[in-house]
């Protein structure tokens, strides 16, 4: 299971065992130490983890999940002002950033190998998005 700390701007990982969670990690989200973690996604593949963190150094985290579920930062990518929800997409190739104060839900490609992303600089501009869901088929 991992967490996100809004007020720390750390991931916590927990194992889950007979109905009992575990502390194995502590992780901060950002390098920034903003303390203004926001979000947190799982890639349908279980191979990455993300986060979003605001404040200070706007962006996407991105983890690397080993042995046993712990994480491994292996990128970040800056997002525009106040990244708040983001969701990735079914079939995991995109990650849309909702951001709040520069009106716009930025979309990102994602490497499959490496977790990271590049700027598609196709936002979607709407005042004040602050979440993306995407409609089960």
């Amino acid at each position: 299971a991992y967490l996100m700390n809004e007020l720390s701007g750390k991931v916590i990982v927990y194992s889950y065992s007979d109905g009992k969670l575990k502390e194995l990690q502590s992780i901060a989200a950002d390098n920034a130490n903003a303390r203004g973690g926001a979000d947190i996604h799982v890639s349908p593949d279980g191979m990455f983890v993300y986060t979003s963190t605001r404040l200070k150094g706007d962006g996407i985290t991105i983890f690397r999940v080993g042995n046993k579920g712990t994480l491994t930062r292996v990128g970040a990518q800056l997002t525009g002002k106040h990244p708040r929800n983001f969701a990735i997409t079914p079939n995991g190739n995109f990650l849309l950033v909702a951001c709040r104060d520069d009106n716009s839900i930025q979309v990102y490609s994602r490497d499959k190998d490496t977790g990271l992303l590049k700027n598609t600089h196709q936002d979607i501009v709407l005042s004040h998005p602050v979440c993306v869901k995407f409609y089960p088929e």
